[in-house]
């Protein structure tokens, strides 16, 4: 009984920690938007000549949701993490895959394609926030994600309608290279995170 009690108290940490609620609460509003406007496009310009398009809003959407977790990630004092007997970075990876479920979720209540690239996006932009974490300083960890997102919508689409593999964030909701970016990155990031630092 003492140890349930003890972990509990060690979750309640965490979460407060990681600001947990506030991430939540944030992408639940997020998916209540993306349900709500996702058929809505955007006129996004191409940044090096190539041809802009009209993109879904979900393509914006897990932007704040990544950096909220990557400020979550940057916040705890990373030494006495790494002597907690409590799974935390178990837990750190456990969060990240609950925030993508949440956008999955929104693919039942509004626009499919739209909740799928978001939820693609996310799985691979926390991926690639933890991936960051242990290579880079705390404070720029969500940075990776955030500008491979924006380049890969900026860069826009070839003259030839086709879409390049390494850009993930505009591949379509079906793409299976999309996806398994998607699930490489967030693989290979928590590995990352998990290991010792």
């Amino acid at each position: 009984m003492r140890g349930i009690l003890d972990t509990g108290r060690a979750f309640i940490w965490w979460a407060k920690c990681r600001g947990g609620l506030a991430t939540d609460a944030l992408t639940l509003l997020l998916s209540v938007l993306l349900a709500l406007t996702g058929g809505v496009r955007v006129q996004v310009p191409s940044i090096i000549g190539a041809i802009g398009a009209d993109e879904p809003l979900g393509f914006f959407i897990p932007l704040p949701v990544i950096v909220a977790y990557g400020i979550g990630l940057a916040r705890p004092d990373r030494l006495t993490e790494s002597r907690s007997a409590r799974p935390v970075r178990i837990w750190d990876v456990a969060f990240g895959v609950l925030l993508v479920v949440l956008f999955l979720a929104a693919a039942v209540a509004g626009p499919r394609d739209a909740s799928l690239i978001c939820a693609r996006s996310t799985a691979a932009g926390i991926g690639l926030t933890l991936l960051a974490g242990r290579f880079l300083a705390v404070a720029v960890i969500s940075l990776p994600a955030v500008g491979w997102i924006l380049i890969g919508v900026l860069a826009g689409r070839t003259n030839y309608g086709g879409d390049a593999a390494w850009n993930w964030p505009i591949l379509g909701p079906s793409s299976g290279i999309g996806w398994a970016w998607a699930a490489g990155l967030l693989a290979v990031g928590a590995v990352a995170h998990m290991t010792s630092r």
